[in-house]
Order: structure tokens, then C-alpha cells, then sequence
């Protein structure tokens, strides 16, 4: 029967979303969209109540990694020529440190 109060959360410049400032619930919850290419943190700070006896203040942080967005990539080149796409933070691409590829080729082979 413990419900929680907890106040807006302190964010990293970057961050978007979370729960707003709550009372008596029994579940904080809430969507955080991290903008960046590194994770980042949001810190909420919660009393519990039992009854009507309250308890500590104690503080919930969150991690929010990054999620990749990769734009396709496009090459020309001369055949028999080797290729290299690189991904680079810019505009609306975002790319984690440590982010790995996977890939398939298509057969596009004009016959």
C-alpha cells in the first residue's frame, strides 16, 4: 500500500519527456527521449508514504541511452572500386559512441 510523491525531474540538457511532479501514486512512469549521442541522466527525487506515515526522501536516476538515428547512406563509385560510409553526428543524425553495423548487400545487378 506505499504510494510515492516526487517532483519534476532534474534532467541533462538534452533530455526530453519524463513524469511529471506526482503524488500518492503507486508508480512513477514516464517516455524519456535522450536527443544526444551520449547517454544522459534525469534524477527524480521520491517520498513514500505508508498510511499517513511518511518515509525518506530518496532519489531515482535514470539513464537514458541514446537511440541511433542513421539517415540512409548512398555511395557512387567506379567498379571495382572499394567503398567506406562513415555516420557522423550532424543535423538530425545521431550516433552513439560505439555504435557497430550490420549489413546485407542487395543484389542490384542490372542483367
Amino acid at each position: 500500500g506505499t504510494t510515492y510523491s516526487w517532483s519534476a525531474p532534474t534532467v541533462d540538457t538534452g533530455i526530453t519527456g519524463g513524469a511529471a511532479s506526482g503524488s500518492y501514486l503507486s508508480a512513477i512512469s514516464g517516455t524519456l527521449t535522450n536527443n544526444t549521442n551520449a547517454p544522459l541522466t534525469a534524477t527524480y527525487t521520491v517520498t513514500p508514504l505508508s498510511g499517513s506515515c511518511p518515509g525518506a526522501t530518496f532519489t531515482v536516476v535514470v539513464t537514458v541511452n541514446p537511440k541511433p538515428e542513421i539517415p540512409v547512406q548512398t555511395a557512387t563509385i567506379c567498379s571495382s572500386n572499394a567503398f567506406t560510409i562513415s555516420p557522423a553526428n550532424s543535423g538530425t543524425t545521431i550516433v552513439p559512441t560505439g555504435t557497430n553495423y550490420t549489413w546485407t548487400v542487395a543484389d542490384t545487378l542490372v542483367r
